[in-house]
């Protein structure tokens, strides 16, 4: 008894305390390693379900018989008259170039099939301006009366403004008028755009257009074609877009060729985006929500297929700036080539700038039943026709997306996928910075099976793939609480490159990486590396099955040819099937010299602290003492290569000594892991600018003042700045805290320019920021502080004197500023017998002309007005202005405002008549 309450008692003890036992140690939080779970798009995104409405079974022939012109604006302000402005531009061939057609108030289509504005023959020549209204139960589904050129407008060569378009619907397979070859171009408000495209939207709108080129009937032919271009707003555009947004919309697009008749070449191209599926010019603050894109292509021969969330294909000079993606849905399927992407589905252009744009909580999928699928959490391919444009993305935030590019059938396939760029293609230049991508879940999927291993991916945190004749440039990028996984070449920042890699200041942290082929904490495979102040923060690996020869996995880099990295670090836990894998704590396979860089792994596989192989010279290494050697195999130089305790690697003294490789130089950024992100394992802190603003003077030849926002600053041991104008006076960096210092730069005044649009003088210029000895470059634009014109009514001109009967009395207001004022302005007149007041005004000249109703005098005695004016709540200082109603006349008998002959017949029958 005494045995077993002394048990009892003894295990009682052991289990409070362990209970009260810390689970990290003292002061420290517990890290997370790898991606936490849950990451990636959510479920309940896309268009909600839109119903199918009534179809009507009849066109609109209740047209308008005319629509009354003046000073060329026609104003409708009914569906029919709306009707009218189709009828004449497609029956009686006028394109209504020159004038302009303003939408006076909100319309309904519904009652009636839609014919569009304009076709493939004669184009919409005039503008439109909806003014803010909105046309609803647009219903297009007859496609010998839409044609090929599908929406509101079939095709304009003009401008569109202020327009909304809300719960319609568009379901067109138009006709091409022959079987070889079928062209669709759909959107809710334009087929096809060659005028610019300004706040317009389309809301709880269904659109979808097919381009089919066969027929079962068809016997010996040898060429089909389709193309479809389909856009919730706009099927192809080729000016500018601005301003414009997508809200609770479905898109889908579809071209097919060659199924039936004996086809031996049939070609098929789709271009589907969430707002335009093809575009040539700039997109700017344009905005897609919860809307649902869906592209396809197939022929017997070859087919591709372009998808995005904003755009399907982009080329030309390619701009898009400030624009959105969120709680959408992106698909594309394809039997050849597949391109898909957040934001563009692909673009060929002879230049490509991609800034300040954003994916959250987007699912993209790509999938080539065939060949190869391209798929991008903001762009599944890139290429450039100039050989010496560079592609530059800058500042552009991915955030809860999933991105996945696979195949379902075909043996001998390639899957590349990227958390920003799925693949770049023959280009000079590819420039990343100040990119984010965040709780994404990037996946590459091929057909791959024991007995294929044709079939591989490339899948990348930032970039699947990247050919290009110059060199991949990424600058101050990270890439967080992510899962990228694939089977031929995975990366945390890049999955693999034929070009030369420049890295700095960026990270992949709390990841989780997936492979079964080569993997690397920042780059699967690259031909030529240089990386300085980047690292792998926390992550987790996870090594699958795969082929033998493709089994490289590296802290740092799978696989590098030549290079240089320097203060990179990894720290990760790693786990593998298959002994097979060739593990290097920094590098697997590395032809690069690595110099201050250390790498902590915790696996139960063999690993080599350093590098499995390497053929370089190395100095200043430092790992911990579980690996089974610094190299299985080297043939290059090392000095200073250690192995360490986890303690060792904790402590404070290792900071300093990863810090004093530098001496009195730059990059001296290395701190403790305080807030344990990191397992306590030392971290990076460069100095990063995440943003620059400029803060215009109020004259020219004043002083720009920039403010450069970022982390990290108080790190910066030097800085300097530079200007592309040689004229303009610069004052140096001035450091205000942690996350901000300033400068400014003084322009000639010869250098500011006028901008129409903002009415205002602007200077756009570039700047290179130095820190420790790295060059960044950012463009800025900066406005004059506007002196504030007040608007000023001075003087008043109107007749002073109106008959009894009162009516509509002008008036001409004179002052200053009163053309451009956009305030209320409000005309009294007020008497004894109350107040009449006017607030509509019509611009004359840089005067205004108000309108005063003046009512009957119907008292004995004159009524006097005095005139008064205010503009908003500002009462306007003028002098006394009146206008008297005459009094009746004593023999205005019948009250008319006059004394005639009536009067007398009057006075007649009032004597003759003795009961009156």
């Amino acid at each position: 008894m005494k045995k077993a309450l002394c048990l009892a008692l003894l295990l009682t003890v052991l289990c409070f305390g362990l209970a009260l036992l810390p689970t990290a140690a003292e002061g420290e939080t517990e890290s997370t390693i790898g991606a936490p779970d849950g990451i990636g798009a959510p479920d309940d995104i896309g268009a909600p379900e839109l119903p199918v409405p009534t179809i009507p079974t009849d066109n609109w022939l209740d047209y308008a018989e005319t629509v009354a012109e003046k000073d060329g604006v026609y104003e409708i302000s009914k569906p029919e008259q709306l009707a009218w402005i189709a009828r004449e531009l497609v029956l009686l061939k006028s394109d209504f170039k020159g004038k302009t057609i303003k939408l006076m108030n909100d319309i309904d289509l519904s009652s009636h099939l839609w014919t569009p504005i304009g076709h493939k023959d004669m184009a919409f020549a005039g503008s439109f301006d909806g003014q803010g209204h909105t046309i609803r139960g647009l219903i297009i589904t007859d496609a010998s009366e839409a044609g090929t050129f599908v929406g509101l407008f079939g095709k304009a060569a003009s401008d569109l403004k202020n327009i909304t378009i809300s719960d319609s619907y568009l379901n067109v397979t138009p006709s091409s008028g022959s079987v070889y070859s079928a062209y669709a171009h759909i959107g809710a408000l334009a087929g096809d755009s060659s005028g610019k495209i300004t706040n317009c939207h389309v809301i709880n709108t269904t659109v979808i257009g097919n381009a089919v080129a066969s027929s079962p009937d068809l016997q010996n032919s040898r060429t089909s074609n389709s193309f479809s271009f389909a856009g919730a707003l706009v099927g192809s555009a080729s000016s500018s877009v601005t301003g414009c947004t997508i809200t609770n919309t479905s898109v889908t697009g579809s071209a097919k060729s060659g199924s039936g008749g004996d086809f031996t070449s049939s070609y098929s191209r789709g271009y589907t985006g969430g707002l335009a599926g093809d575009v040539s010019s700039s997109i700017t603050d344009c905005r897609v929500d919860n809307t649902s894109v869906d592209g396809s292509a197939k022929a017997g021969t070859t087919s591709e297929n372009h998808t995005g969330g904003l755009v399907g294909y982009a080329s030309s000079v390619v701009s898009i700036k400030n624009c959105s993606i969120s709680s959408t849905l992106v698909n594309s399927s394809d039997y050849s080539y597949c391109h898909t992407g957040g934001l563009i589905g692909s673009a060929d252009a002879s230049s490509i700038t991609i800034i300040n744009c954003n994916v959250n909580e987007v699912a993209i999928t790509g999938d080539a039943h065939g060949d190869i699928s391209y798929t991008g959490g903001l762009m599944g391919s890139a290429s450039i026709t100039s050989y010496s444009a560079a592609i530059t993305i800058k500042g552009c935030d991915i955030d809860s997306v999933t991105v996945i590019g696979k195949h379902s059938s075909y043996k001998y396939s390639y899957s590349h996928v990227g958390g920003l760029v799925g693949y770049v293609l023959d280009s000079y230049s590819l420039d990343i910075s100040n990119c984010n991508v965040r709780h994404a879940s990037v996946i590459g999927e091929c057909f791959y099976d024991n007995y294929n291993t044709n079939s591989y991916s490339y899948a990348g945190g930032l970039v699947g793939y990247a050919n290009l004749y110059h060199s991949l440039d990424l600058t101050n990028c990270c890439v967080s609480d992510a899962t990228i996984k694939g089977n031929g070449y995975t990366g945390g920042l890049l999955g693999g490159s034929a070009a030369s890699v420049f890295a700095s200041k960026s990270f992949v942290k709390q990841a989780s990486l997936i492979s079964s082929g080569t993997m690397g904490g920042l780059f699967g495979q690259v031909s030529s590396l240089s990386a300085l102040n980047c690292g792998v923060v926390n992550s987790l690996f996870d090594a699958r099955w795969g082929d033998s020869y493709q089994c490289l996995i590296g802290g740092i880099v799978g696989d590098v040819k030549k290079g240089c990295l320097e203060n990179c670090f990894a720290a990760l836990s790693l786990t593998a099937e298959t002994s097979d894998y060739k593990i290097g704590g920094i590098a697997a396979n590395c032809g690069a010299s690595l110099y201050n860089c250390y790498a902590h792994l915790d696996t139960a596989a063999t690993w080599y602290g350093v590098a499995h192989t390497s053929t370089d010279s190395h100095s200043n290494l430092y790992y911990n003492s579980t690996a089974a050697a610094d190299f299985y195999s080297n043939s290059g130089r090392v000095f200073s290569c250690k192995a360490m305790t986890d303690a060792e690697m904790k402590a404070e003294t290792f900071v300093n000594t990863l810090n004093s490789y530098w001496g009195d130089k730059v990059n001296q950024y290395w701190n403790a892991d305080d807030s344990a992100v990191n397992s306590g394992y030392p971290i990076l802190n460069a100095p990063t600018v995440t943003s620059i603003e400029a803060i215009g003077p109020s004259e020219r030849g004043g002083s720009i003042r920039l403010l450069f926002h970022g982390t990290g600053i108080e790190n910066i041991q030097n800085a300097s700045l530079e200007s592309t104008d040689t004229t303009a006076a610069i004052v140096q960096p001035t450091f205000s805290s942690a996350t901000l210092f300033t400068a400014s730069i003084t322009p000639a005044a010869n250098k500011w320019s006028w901008s129409s649009v903002t009415q205002q003088y602007y200077y756009s210029g570039s700047v290179t920021l130095i820190i420790d000895e790295l060059e960044e470059h950012y463009e800025f634009s900066a406005y004059l502080t506007p002196e504030i014109a007040l608007p000023k009514v001075t003087a008043l001109s109107c007749t002073n004197v109106i008959a009894m009967n009162g009516g509509k009395v002008d008036v001409l207001l004179s002052g200053e500023n009163l053309a451009s004022c956009t305030e209320t302005i409000t005309l009294k007149a007020t008497s004894s017998t109350g107040t009449v007041s006017a607030t509509d005004a019509v611009k004359d000249g840089d005067s205004l002309r108000m309108t005063l109703d003046i009512p009957k005098n119907e008292t004995t005695s004159d009524i006097v007005y005095t005139l008064s004016v205010s503009i908003g709540s500002t009462p306007q200082t003028l002098p006394t202005y009146t206008l008297t109603v005459k009094a009746p006349h004593p023999f205005d008998l019948n009250k008319d405002g006059s004394v005639d002959v009536m009067d007398v017949i009057v006075l007649i029958r009032f004597i003759t008549d003795p009961v009156s």
